[in-house]
């Protein structure tokens, strides 16, 4: 049993997450084009509220969301967007094709190269850092992080949605077929 601690209200939630309640589950259908080697395992998470994470923080991640654990291939920060390439997570860019068509989701936790990380590919998370107008579409930037507004096409090579905001500070993580411009 863990126990998370919330920062403002003082108050503490347990959770009971056990590595029976955690369930491979087969080719999601998120990560396009990638083929997923023994490094990266595509996990479900089915009957928690909260997860402990680690030093680093606990995003809210709903019950339902799709996670997979991985490898960081370069310094990772938590809510970086990020691609898999050779079973590593890398920051992801906007201006890069690849990037579009190896994009994985967002990651939950910091992670140095050599670290295991997680990454949401689909599911609701919170970040109480963000400010997102609700029901407008989140895009991949051309500087690997999240953005309102999609980026001119002069500086990038593609259009990702990654997800789109239910509230300011929560995200429902569902990514998008890119859009890739010819150039």
């Amino acid at each position: 049993m863990s126990s998370i601690s919330s920062g403002g209200g003082g108050s503490t939630l347990k959770s009971s997450v056990s590595r029976s309640t955690i369930k491979p589950i087969t080719n999601p259908g998120y990560i396009r084009n990638t083929e997923i080697d023994s490094e990266v395992k595509v996990t479900k998470i089915v009957s928690s509220k909260a997860i402990a994470r680690g030093a680093q923080g606990v995003p809210g991640v709903s019950e339902e969301s799709s996670i997979f654990d991985a490898v960081a291939g370069e310094t990772i920060q938590q809510y970086d967007p990020v691609y898999v390439e050779n079973g590593l997570v890398y920051k992801a860019f906007a201006n890069d094709t690849i990037h579009a068509r190896d994009f994985a989701g967002l990651a939950i936790n910091d992670g140095i190269l050599g670290e295991a990380i997680q990454v949401i590919c689909d599911g609701e998370i919170e970040n109480l850092g963000w400010s997102w107008l609700p029901r407008s579409k989140v895009y991949l930037s051309e500087t690997a992080t999240l953005t309102q507004t999609p980026v001119p096409q002069i500086n990038s090579n593609f259009h990702l949605v990654v997800g789109e905001p239910i509230s300011a500070t929560r995200m429902i993580v569902r990514i998008s077929d890119p859009i890739v411009f010819d150039l």
